[in-house]
């Protein structure tokens, strides 16, 4: 799922964080995990035009290209997590970094591998640049 700005049509991944993806019940957050390909000359955000692979939690998650998938939902408990892209490069595009949105930071990263906590609503994005 990619979240537009109406007026400007660009990726806005803060519109995600909110009260309402919490469950409290289970004591369990939203993680959303998104991948972008910066443009080199607008510097928007879009869907990556290959396919990225990224591992998280035991399971493969392939986004963008033609998948036709545009990240990932997970509910998680606060902890300490890992993530790996292990694809590195797409198109012209290469591997920038992980961003994180919300409740949430990188403790650490180097390359695709990142360590990040979570203790409430967290949006995770890969982000690319050609």
């Amino acid at each position: 799922v990619y979240f537009l700005n109406p007026n400007t049509s660009t990726l806005n991944s803060t519109s995600l964080i909110s009260s309402s993806y919490t469950s409290s019940s289970s004591g369990r957050y939203l993680l959303d995990i998104l991948a972008f390909e910066l443009s080199s000359t607008s510097r928007q955000g879009v869907p990556p035009s290959s396919t990225v692979t990224i591992q998280f939690n035991g399971s493969t998650i392939l986004i963008g290209g033609s998948t036709g998938i545009g990240g990932a939902v997970y509910y998680v408990t606060p902890g300490i997590y890992f993530i790996n892209d292990t694809t590195l490069s797409i198109s012209q595009a290469a591997f920038k970094g992980w961003y994180i949105v919300g409740d949430g930071a990188i403790i650490y990263q180097n390359q695709g591998l990142a360590v990040f906590r979570v203790w409430g609503p967290t949006v995770l994005e890969a982000i690319y640049e050609g």
